[in-house]
């Protein structure tokens, strides 16, 4: 399966694309997947002489040298309330531009992916991750009642789910977990839950991080700082 991996982040946070970058990300760079930082707050079709990075705009996207850079810099709100449609805006530009992609894994910039695992893993389904359930009435409001994904675990996406995303994604917020679980749940998209591999302890419970003892292939947060040793420490796993 071809599969791509959008890392959401914003300006500010460079050094964690930096972390990621130097670690879990080369790796899969090294084994030719399509990896990108997309961050929002850029002029419509400015190329960065500096950084080499591309900026992704509304209008037709042509195969050029800086394609293959890992930064993808939008023309799109660069705060975290507008995730959403910078998710929709980086989903829009990989369609457009890779028809081969098949499935994409998105992810948080303080998300910790060990290469090995994830390159052998397999998906199941169309959209796959870390559910996390509605556990008092103001979060019962958030979906319906229905569960959601754990955004910062990361989740994969098929293409199908990506073009149902971009079409249909207009709503500005922070929680773009949640848009595309009730994107999906409105299609009667299955979604795969699957914590033994997405590890994500910001709600508490037993999720944790990757190590020998168990079988995660993400976790979240770590710092900049954490990821480069954490990467070193799990390098052997």
């Amino acid at each position: 399966m071809n599969r791509a991996v959008l890392v959401k982040s914003c300006q500010k946070n460079r050094d964690r694309q930096a972390a990621c970058s130097q670690s879990w990300a080369h790796v899969l760079r090294t084994r030719h997947v399509n990896v990108r930082f997309v961050e929002g707050g850029h002029a419509p079709r400015q190329r960065n002489a500096d950084d080499g990075f591309f900026v992704a705009v509304d209008a037709p996207v042509g195969h050029t040298a800086s394609l293959e850079r890992m930064g993808l810099r939008l023309n799109v709100a660069d705060q975290k309330a507008g995730n959403s449609l910078k998710l929709a805006a980086g989903l829009r530009f990989l369609l457009e531009s890779y028809a081969e992609i098949a499935c994409v894994f998105v992810c948080d910039d303080d998300t910790f992916v060990h290469p090995q695992r994830w390159l052998a893993h397999e998906p199941a389904g169309e959209l796959e991750g870390r559910l996390y359930r509605p556990r008092n009435a103001l979060e019962w409001k958030k979906n319906d009642g229905l569960p959601w994904l754990h955004g910062g675990a990361g989740w994969h996406m098929s293409r199908r789910v990506c073009q149902l995303y971009v079409k249909h994604c207009h709503e500005r917020t922070s929680a773009d977990d949640i848009v595309v679980a009730r994107i999906a749940q409105q299609y009667g998209i299955e979604i795969v839950d699957r914590p033994e591999f997405y590890g994500d302890d910001r709600y508490g419970g037993d999720a944790g991080w990757v190590s020998a003892a168990n079988s995660l292939m993400t976790c979240h947060p770590v710092t900049p700082i954490h990821m480069a040793a954490l990467y070193e420490a799990t390098s052997r796993l």
